[in-house]
């Protein structure tokens, strides 16, 4: 995609991040949450994205935006803490999402080489992030190599789980190609596959 460009993001930009994480929202867990929850998002917009543009007006580096010509069609956003309860000194990727128009695993391989490039060279080796249960995008974090650790209930989400995933090195990010990537899905299923497997024998010697 020689059209897409990957940036820090701008104060100017808060507005339309704010879109693109709403619209993926909604277009994601609708099926999943109820939808008070996305009248609360849509009700407190404008706050959100004063406390963006605020945000990023003060450190943009750890806020990137996907552009497509003159569009946003993308964002992530991270941290050098994390709320996961793993360590005071581990960053944690908060966001990442993407228009249906860019979505696929090569950009997102793309931006989170983006992301952990800045976290080494801020001095950080890990990274910690959450995937709610039922997102598409849990295969992206398999793919990228994160570790699911745990499960988590998220209390502004009437304790809907996520999955909490460890990245152990982000160097490893940082040279991954697609075909690494791939290995790591098909890794990924070949446990689970073992472990059903394990579990129906426990069964039958019960």
């Amino acid at each position: 995609m020689k059209e897409v460009v990957i940036r820090n993001a701008m104060p100017a930009d808060a507005r339309a991040i704010k879109e693109v994480q709403d619209y993926m929202w909604k277009k994601t867990y609708s099926h999943l949450l109820p939808e008070q929850i996305f009248e609360s998002r849509e009700k407190n917009k404008e706050q959100k994205i004063k406390e963006l543009t605020e945000r990023i007006g003060r450190d943009n580096s750890l806020t990137f935006v996907v552009q497509k010509k003159d569009e946003i069609v993308g964002m992530a956003r991270a941290a050098t803490a994390n709320d996961l309860g793993m360590g005071d000194d581990i960053p944690q990727l908060f966001a990442m999402y993407f228009k249906e128009e860019i979505q696929g695993f090569g950009i997102s391989l793309e931006l989170a080489k983006v992301i952990a490039k800045k976290f080494l060279d801020m001095g950080y080796t890990q990274m910690v992030t959450a995937c709610l249960q039922g997102n598409k995008f849990n295969d992206a974090h398999i793919a990228l190599g994160g570790k699911k650790v745990k499960e988590m209930p998220m209390e502004k989400l009437n304790g809907a789980l996520e999955n909490v995933y460890f990245y152990d090195d982000l160097n490893k990010i940082v040279g991954m190609t697609m075909k690494d990537a791939i290995e790591n899905i098909k890794q990924d299923k070949k446990k689970k596959k073992l472990l059903q497997v394990e579990k129906s024998k426990a069964k039958e010697i019960r």
